[in-house]
């Protein structure tokens, strides 16, 4: 990923979108990882997992407090924003 121009320090570069999920409670977005690992697997009579996916969610997903002051969160946006999240991609 690219920037196209300078990008001031602070400076708002992504939006988030419709693509955006919020999990309010720790045990919310783990169950959703798990849930990715168990169910998406290539094989699953075999038992294999997809631990890519769940390892990619894991790295695009961050904590913010969405108010001044306000609880954290757990954010991962599911879209092409995910991308500004990985450096080395």
């Amino acid at each position: 990923l690219k920037a196209s121009r300078n990008i001031a320090k602070g400076e708002l570069v992504f939006k988030a979108t419709n693509n955006t999920v919020v999990f309010t409670h720790g045990h919310t977005w783990r169950k959703f990882l798990f849930a990715i690992y168990e169910r998406f697997g290539d094989d699953e009579e075999k038992g294999e997992v997809d631990s890519f996916t769940a390892c990619d969610t894991l790295v695009w997903s961050w904590v913010q407090a969405l108010e001044e002051d306000g609880p954290l969160y757990i954010i991962a946006d599911l879209d092409n924003g995910s991308l500004m999240n990985e450096g080395r991609f």
